[in-house]
Order: structure tokens, then C-alpha cells, then sequence
């Protein structure tokens, strides 16, 4: 992989699918990519990527891909992506991205399943910090109400 990234998901004002990149990994002699604030997906033309919320994964070498997406990714330099869905409990968190500047990459079934391993393990300790967030809340209010 030359990157991977870590995009959370929202729906803004009109229901759109909207992402915001959290964190991103390059490796070493590829360039910084400068982000937005949020990323509409459909305007960019990743439309289809809502069916990351339904937990269904997009991968593939660029040529394999709907025109729309390949043209986004080409500008970026990739040449074959993957997107695994991230689930904070049952809800829909986001996504891990993955891309290779370098290979077109057909994604095996073993590669698939470990990237959905890691999206999981990635989900699950979402899930606890924002469990402990709540609670961190919950004893707040109820300290507060007992003083």
C-alpha cells in the first residue's frame, strides 16, 4: 500500500453521504494529500460508496471501477483501491481506505477479510471510547444533580 486512510461518515443537512478524513498513512516518498474539511461523495462521484454503510466492501484496480471513480482516483495518483466499512457497535462509523500507486492490485478474498479484521478491531475500540464518553457524561450529570 502507498496509503491507507481513516475517513468518518456523516449525512449532511440534505442526507448526503459525507466523509471526513481522520488519518492517513503514506508511505515514504509519496506526497501529503491536502484534504477538505468533509468530501460529499456523491458530488465527487463516489455515489455508490453508500453501500459502505451497508457493509459491503469497494475494491479493485482503477479499470474495474465505475468512470466516475476511476477519474477521482487517477487525479490522485492510485491505481487500485479498497474501502472497508468501519461499525462503532451496530452503527455505521466510516470507512478504512486503502490505495496502491504502484500495482494495479486485484484484491484477493484472504487480503479482503484480513482488511475487514482490522476494520472490526478498528470499530470495536471506536465503540469503547465512545462508550466511556457517554459514561464519562452520564457521571457528570449525576454529580451534578446530587450536589
Amino acid at each position: 500500500m502507498t496509503r491507507v486512510y481513516l475517513f468518518e461518515g456523516c449525512h449532511d443537512d440534505r442526507g448526503a453521504l459525507c466523509v471526513t478524513m481522520r488519518n492517513e498513512w503514506i508511505a515514504s516518498g509519496f506526497p501529503a494529500t491536502d484534504w477538505p474539511p468533509r468530501l460529499d461523495l456523491e458530488a465527487i462521484g463516489l455515489g455508490r460508496w453508500k453501500m459502505l454503510e451497508r457493509g459491503a466492501v469497494v475494491h479493485g484496480p482503477l479499470a474495474s471501477l465505475p468512470p466516475s471513480e476511476r477519474r477521482y482516483f487517477e487525479q490522485r495518483g492510485a491505481r487500485s483501491i479498497a474501502a472497508v466499512p468501519v461499525f462503532a457497535g451496530a452503527a455505521w462509523w466510516g470507512y478504512l481506505g486503502f490505495a496502491d500507486a504502484v500495482t494495479d492490485r486485484s484484491w484477493s478474498e484472504n487480503v479482503l477479510e484480513a482488511l475487514r479484521a482490522a476494520a472490526m478491531t478498528l470499530g470495536a475500540a471506536i465503540y469503547r471510547k465512545q462508550a466511556e464518553q457517554q459514561l464519562r457524561e452520564s457521571e457528570a450529570r449525576y454529580r451534578l444533580l446530587t450536589e
